[in-house]
This record gives structure tokens, sequence and C-alpha cells, in this order.
């Protein structure tokens, strides 16, 4: 009984199917591990590694291109060997060193070698196949070249103050690279952008190369002495300082009737922003106003302080000051004295007369006459001299407080002893 139901079982057509199935898996399975056949297999970006770049660099010669940087190649080899194989555990190699030793530039067809995974039996690789057999690379002459570094501000300075030149840490770098790329490098360009900048600014900024027409330079294959400078910008106060002078009152002038003109009233100064905040005036110099009659006239020098710049160029102001309400009058005194004579000794007043110059109100002037002069000469610095000397001399205008005399005075005096 169970022996027709086996009997039946395998006349079936399921069964003739699934035997089928299973004979072709062994067969497949016997010719593939057991035969184990030649297959190809296509492996498409194989990087290339290029070896002894630095044998270049020494001959002074550095790589500007390579044609391919990634290979498309077909492995012929052992069915259990080629399927491991990818783009990641394969490479191309390609040497350098006949370049190094040729030691010129130029273009340089060269073989390269297929390095494969650890372990490979190499020798069950039965070939191998791509468009070509060789890596084209070019090669040029590696120079230095020692540029300019230069730059701008491209921000903006606040409202009364002003930028300078911009200041580098290093005037000049050095570049090194291909000779087709170097020379064309005219300089190197930083740029500092910052907005409405009130104080000094100092920044690390990037080096851009740049040909003589100011257009950027590709950076690639070469080296910097440095890609950064320190810049640093400027900043000034700016400002304008009115221009003055002090007035010594005397001889019936003060700053009340006196009008004090310059020229320029004014100047533009650039400074430190310390020292500008608090100038406010410049003063030119000092006027005695004991010193002429009516007017005075000088040109007078512009001094700085220390540190500050003269935006407006003028180094020097004209100074006028007029003298108003009053006029002058020339009269021969002859009422002349001594005081201060040491003990001991004799004195001879030898000058018997004296021209001085008096200024107040015309209407005193008028008055005057040479019996209210008075002319005094000082001997307390003579001492215990003996001789004939010149002293200064002080005009003393009595009954008249409001008029006096204008100018220096001496008068000549012998000094015996007792």
């Amino acid at each position: 009984m169970k022996k027709g139901i086996y009997h039946k079982i395998f006349q079936t057509k399921t069964f003739y199917i699934l035997f089928s199935i299973i004979v072709s898996i062994a067969l497949w399975t016997y010719v593939e591990y057991a035969e184990n056949p030649d297959v190809g297999v296509t492996i498409a970006g194989i990087s290339v590694d290029v070896v002894g770049e630095d044998t270049l660099t020494d001959s002074n010669l550095v790589i500007t291109g390579l044609d391919n940087d990634a290979l498309t190649i077909r492995f012929t080899g052992k069915r259990n060997t080629v399927a491991s194989f990818n783009n990641r555990n394969l490479t191309a190699s390609v040497d350098l060193s006949e370049i190094a030793r040729a030691g010129v530039a130029g273009v340089y067809q060269l073989p390269y070698e297929i390095i494969y995974p650890d372990g490979t039996n190499t020798n069950a690789i039965s070939g191998t196949n791509s468009p070509t057999s060789f890596i084209t690379v070019t090669v040029e002459r590696l120079i230095t070249k020692t540029i300019e570094v230069k730059g701008s501000n491209e921000g903006s300075v606040a409202v009364g103050y002003q930028a300078e030149p911009l200041e580098f840490d290093t005037d000049t770098i050095k570049v090194s690279g291909p000779e087709s790329i170097v020379e064309t490098v005219d300089h190197a360009w930083v740029v500092i952008n910052r907005t409405d900048v009130s104080q000094t600014v100092t920044e690390r900024v990037d080096v851009t190369l740049v040909n003589a027409d100011g257009i950027p330079v590709s950076a690639e294959n070469i080296t910097l002495s440095q890609d950064t400078i320190q810049v640093t910008l400027t900043i000034k106060m700016v400002k304008e300082v009115t221009l003055d002078v002090n007035l010594i009152s005397g001889a019936s002038a003060d700053s009340k009737n006196s009008v004090v003109k310059i020229e320029p009233a004014s100047i533009t100064l650039s400074g430190d922003p310390e020292v500008l905040s608090d100038l406010n005036t410049i003063v030119l110099g000092t006027v005695d106003l004991t010193d002429f009659t009516v007017t005075f006239s000088e040109a007078m020098k512009i001094s700085l302080p220390n540190g500050v710049e003269n935006l407006s160029g003028e180094t020097s102001a004209k100074v006028s000051v007029e003298v108003i309400g009053r006029s002058s009058r020339r009269l021969s005194a002859t009422n002349i004295s001594t005081r201060n004579v040491t003990e001991g000794y004799n004195d001879v007043i030898i000058t018997q007369s004296l021209d001085v110059t008096l200024r107040g109100s015309e209407k005193d002037l008028e008055q005057i006459t040479a019996s209210n002069i008075r002319i005094v000469a000082d001997l307390a610095e003579l001492g215990n001299t003996t001789g004939t000397f010149s002293v200064a001399a002080y005009v003393y205008v009595d009954g008249f407080p409001n008029v006096d005399a204008i100018g220096d005075y001496t008068v000549t005096v012998a000094l015996t002893e007792s």
C-alpha cells in the first residue's frame, strides 16, 4: 500500500518541478564554487594616489594637472576573487620619482600600479582592461615671489571722525606655487568692513591674491607665508577749534576796549579723541597792550599738541589788535630822578630829556603838559658798582590816572663812591 503511494508521488508533475530546481541549484553551486570560473567585473571611481610628490618640491617642481583622479577598470579573474572588488578597497598608484630625477617641467605620461586589498591572490586575476594604461601628469616650475600687502576699509566712519590709511603687521608676504599662477599675482588684498566706526580697530583678516587689475587669482596649488594679516584701522577725531591770544592789560587798555582779529579764526584738527575732546581753543601767544599805541599786527605760529594734525594746513595766523577810544601823544619830559641809590654812592643823571609816548582819551591828552610827567630810574640792581649805566626808567603821568606811557624807556646814570 505504502509502496504504491510513493510510486504515485514520484510520478507527479510537482515532484519533477522540485527535483529540477534542486538539481539546477546543485549544478550552479558546483560550477560557481567547485569549478570557480573566470568572470569580468568593471569597477568605476578608483582613486589615483600620487607617490613621491615631496621629491618634486625638492626639485622645485609642482603638479598642476592630473588627467585622471579616478579610473574605471575592468578586471577579469576568478569569481571568488574579483567579486569582492570595489572602489573603496582598490586604488591606483602613480610614482613621480621619474619626473623628480628629470628635474624638468612638462607633461609626462606615467604608468600606474593597481593596489589590491591585502591578501588578494593576484595570480587569480588573469588581466585588467582600461581605456588607458597611463596617467598624464602636468608639472610646472615651482617659484617663490614676494608681494606687497594692500587693502581698503569698505565700511563707514562715524560723523566727526576720520579714518587713517590701513596699517598691516607685515608689508609683504611670500607666495609659492606654479610659475604660471604665481607670475600673475600682483599683490595681496585685505578688506576691513566696519560700520560707523568711532575708535581704532585691530583685527586679523583673510588674504586674497589679486592680479594687477585687482581681479582675484585662484589660490589653488599656492602656498602663502601667511594667509591672514593683522590690520589696524586708526580712527581720529575731527574737530574745529578757535584761535585766540592772551592780552596783557596796561596803559589804559584792556580786553574791554581792545578789538582782536585773527585770520583764520579757526582751524580743523584731527587726532586722538582723548586729546581733542577737551581742546576747544589754541592760544597763539601773548600781546602786551603796552607795547604799541593804537594798532598791533603780527603773524603768530600755530603750535599743536603732540599727535594732532592740522587738516586746514595753515602754519601761522595773522593777529591784529586795535585799541578803541584811545589816542596817543608824544611829549618831551625833563623831570628825571632816581631811586634806590646804594648808601655811600652818588649818582649823576646824564639823560636830561626823554621823549615819551602817552595813550589815553583825546580829552586827557590835550590837557597834559611836560610838568605832569615824571621819569624815575631805579638803581637797585646796580648795587656797589661805579661807572656809567643805562637803566630802566618808569614813566608816571601825575593827575591823569587813565593816561599811561607806551613802550620801554631807559636813562643813563653815572655812579661814584661818596
